[in-house]
């Protein structure tokens, strides 16, 4: 996430979070998000419960709006409702071959493969330009 910010010239907070054995709540946040349009990056997101509270958090703070960005969407219980009823402006889920965001009116699902053949592509052909130069110049 550093890395992130880093590329884009932007500022990094953080949310810290306390976890039950049930779920995680979003509890503090560290830095300044007023009149900023944030985006929440993660890992999972299941319940939503930690996003959801991590959205009205940012809220309370001034973020001006709110995007998530999650590699993985499990969506158990009801976060589907969690999340339309939430402080999120839209949603973001990678690789999701879920049916069930009929109804998920800030959820888009985002298809990694095109990027990751691209990038394998370019891997191989400099893998390909650095082998036939080491082929010419022996």
């Amino acid at each position: 996430t550093k890395k992130i910010a880093h590329l884009l010239g932007v500022d990094m907070v953080s949310i810290t979070k306390t976890r039950t054995h049930l779920q995680a709540q979003a509890k503090e946040l560290i830095g300044n998000v007023t009149d900023n349009v944030v985006l929440l990056i993660d890992d999972i997101l299941d319940t939503a419960h930690t996003a959801v509270s991590a959205s009205t958090i940012l809220k309370e703070h001034g973020a001006k709006e709110i995007y998530g960005y999650f590699s993985h969407g499990i969506f158990s219980n009801n976060a589907i409702d969690l999340i339309n009823q939430s402080n999120f402006n839209h949603i973001f889920v990678a690789n999701m071959g879920n049916t069930q965001l009929t109804h998920a009116k800030k959820i888009s699902s985002v298809c990694a493969v095109d990027f990751l053949t691209q990038q394998i592509c370019k891997i191989i052909e400099r893998y390909k330009q650095k082998t036939m130069y080491n082929e010419f110049m022996l």
